[in-house]
């Protein structure tokens, strides 16, 4: 007896779902948002920041690696769909289409390289470093050994999103470098900035914890010229 009239509706379920599964999402955004960075790392003022003053989401994340800048930097110039791919989640990229690897020999593969390209080792300001067969993000600022800003402009009319990709490296004592990794997006209307900061910033901000890991473990089998 009773049957269906006794029983609880779904939509306060799916509503009670819904709403732990956003709050799950900020709570784990906010624990990566400055993920192995100190404070001081997350507050400092970095390059790429000028060219997206406006941002409505920043992230700094940061790892130490263990080699010279110039052990690095062969890894990070390298980077882009078609070129060495991302160092991340190459799975899940490759179902998104963005992460194919081109070798110095020319096969290709949808996992990243693991060794530095030759052919993919020229980048300068105002180049274009693939995201998908369709997209790119443009090289706004770089100095080698140093850092690499990337950028990508999307959108026109009642919404925008903009979007500054940092790669700063720092010397440290012994022979290693402080990787620093800045992300500042810019999202208009408050929807679109709403919704990135949901659905973009933990997303992406394991994908950078993914691909601090297999950088530290590139540079530290890499010896160069081998």
């Amino acid at each position: 007896m009773g049957g269906a009239a006794g029983r609880p509706g779904r939509l306060p379920v799916v509503l009670a779902a819904t709403a732990g599964t956003v709050g799950l999402t900020l709570l784990l955004g906010q624990v990566l948002r400055h993920a192995g960075a100190t404070r001081d790392e997350a507050t400092a003022t970095l390059p790429g920041d000028a060219h997206l003053p406006d941002a409505t989401s920043v992230t700094t994340r940061a790892a130490t690696l263990p080699g010279p800048p110039d052990t690095v930097w062969p890894w990070l110039v390298q980077i882009g769909h078609g070129r060495a791919g991302w160092y991340a989640l190459d799975e899940l990229e490759a179902l998104a289409g963005v992460a194919r690897a081109t070798a110095d020999d020319g096969t290709t593969s949808w996992r990243s390289l693991d060794h530095v390209a030759a052919r993919h080792q020229a980048l300068a300001v105002g180049d274009r470093v693939p995201l998908s067969r369709s997209s790119h993000l443009d090289v706004v600022a770089l100095e080698e050994q140093r850092h690499l800003v990337l950028a990508l402009d999307a959108g026109g009319g009642a919404w925008r999103f903009t979007w500054c990709w940092a790669f700063v490296l720092r010397p440290l004592p012994g022979g290693r470098t402080r990787l620093l990794l800045r992300t500042r997006v810019a999202a208009h209307p408050r929807w679109l900035a709403a919704l990135v900061h949901v659905a973009l910033d933990p997303g992406h901000g394991l994908m950078e914890l993914v691909q601090l890991r297999n950088l530290r473990r590139r540079v530290a089998g890499w010896r160069r010229g081998g």
